[in-house]
């Protein structure tokens, strides 16, 4: 049903979360429907994480909150190709990598993010697990933590031989004190100890 009636009327967050859906789902069952389904459902996301990406790394809605739980969705959904489809998407390494450098680059003292379109305080978007699940995909290992996304990085867990990012992976420190988004349109700047 969600194969025939993704929202490419809303676009955005909604349909990448329709598609990531529909391949997570095809990655559960054998046979030609599902990978009828799985194929043509990868090239409409290539297609959208081309459009919704930006240069610098941010999400085209420009919300740290959406951004963060696409990038969840993403790294789940790659680890669920990595293990059921036995790929590594170049362009989902790809959207991966600029996406975890742009939230590494957003994120506020105390694991806060920015509060700017559908991003909040009370919502808690639990950046520093999410940026750490990302890098566990990136990187190819297994962390230690006791939550969900730690137990996905163990069973759904392997090493590939050619594991060579198309960006370099940088950690970007919260006292940078000026950082500048042009396409995202944001500038963080931090001029004092607990002011950003």
């Amino acid at each position: 049903w969600l194969a025939n009636h993704k929202e490419f009327h809303l676009g955005g967050n909604h349909l990448l979360e329709n598609l990531i859906t529909i391949l997570i789902g095809t990655t559960q069952f054998k046979g030609e429907i599902s990978e009828k389904l799985f194929n043509e459902n990868l090239k409409i996301l290539q297609k959208e994480l081309t459009e919704q990406i930006l240069n610098d790394g941010g999400h085209y809605e420009r919300s740290a909150g959406y951004h963060i739980q696409i990038l969840d969705r993403l790294v789940l959904l790659g680890f669920y190709i990595q293990k059921f489809k036995n790929l590594r998407p170049e362009f989902l390494i790809l959207a991966i990598s600029k996406m975890y450098i742009w939230a590494c680059k957003v994120r506020l003292q105390n694991n806060n993010i920015p509060n700017f379109n559908d991003s909040n305080k009370e919502i808690n978007y639990q950046i520093g697990d999410i940026l750490d699940f990302s890098l566990a995909f990136l990187k190819s290992y297994k962390t230690n933590n006791k939550d969900f996304r730690s137990l996905i990085t163990k069973e759904f867990y392997k090493k590939f031989q050619e594991n060579k990012l198309p960006i370099t992976i940088e950690s970007y420190l919260n006292n940078r004190e000026l950082i500048h988004l042009p396409e995202t349109g944001w500038t963080i700047i931090r001029i004092k100890k607990n002011w950003e």
